[in-house]
């Protein structure tokens, strides 16, 4: 279980995120839902060690980390929790395929094994292997950055809109990689501005804005939910015809 306690993350005097709370059972997909500027991605690189938060508690599988951190902490929780960024940083030095592998060859003992051919395939991604990054399209780089991540072998997946640059096909094919994931007992924290998408692939979403968690529940409440910054939120979307 990854799980968050009373997280803060400031900037001098900008609070970004404001006493969040939010746990990650095994075998789920959870979207997080918000406006631009809300505090999603901070929170992911937060959860990701990326960018550690000022205030709170995090546990990852029995392991607490503490912060402000003391000066001793449990070793850090990567492989088992790996962040996909919104925009790929992948090795530029590198060919698709070998910031792949790098990773895999890295982490020796995964944690949930996945067949990294089969991905290169489901993916579309086989003729592009020997491609450096500059080369590549957006959309192969976002593709071989999820490849990269689950080489790893994560029980946390974070993904920060992961499908941005992606067409409908390709979002079908990570859609299906995603609970292919979740049925491996993996789980998904899936940041997306796409309601269509956290409607096809989530279990639970949580609404945040202004860094603050303002709802976390079953995807099926959300339409019935009554808080009013989340209901102005979908009647936005409504309007112009992404309701949910």
């Amino acid at each position: 279980m990854l799980a968050v306690s009373r997280m803060s993350k400031r900037y001098g005097s900008v609070s970004v995120l404001d006493g969040v709370d939010l746990c990650l059972d095994g075998g789920s997909i959870t979207a997080v839902l918000g406006p631009s500027g809300a505090g999603k991605s901070t929170l992911l690189r937060c959860l990701a060690f990326v960018d550690p938060p000022t205030d709170g508690r995090i546990h990852v599988d029995g392991r607490a980390y503490e912060f402000p951190s003391p000066r001793t902490q449990p070793p850090s929780p990567w492989p088992d929790v790996v962040l996909v960024f919104s925009e790929p940083l992948l090795w530029s030095h590198l060919t698709l395929r070998e910031n792949v592998d790098l990773v895999a060859r890295y982490n020796r003992v995964q944690s949930i094994a996945v067949d990294l051919d089969d991905l290169w395939n489901t993916l579309e991604l086989r003729r592009a292997q020997d491609l450096l990054p500059h080369i590549a399209s957006s959309g192969m780089r976002q593709r071989a950055a999820l490849i990269r991540a689950l080489a790893a072998g994560p029980k946390y997946l974070l993904c920060d809109e992961l499908t941005s640059a992606l067409d409908v096909e390709s979002i079908s094919r990570i859609i299906g990689e995603l609970r292919r994931h979740r049925a491996r007992g993996g789980s998904v924290l899936l940041v997306t501005h796409s309601i269509a998408l956290c409607r096809a692939v989530a279990d639970r979403v949580c609404f945040l804005d202004r860094g603050r968690l303002l709802f976390s529940g079953p995807v099926d409440e959300v339409a019935t939910s009554r808080v009013p910054r989340l209901v102005e939120f979908l009647d936005a979307a409504a309007s112009y015809g992404a309701g949910w």
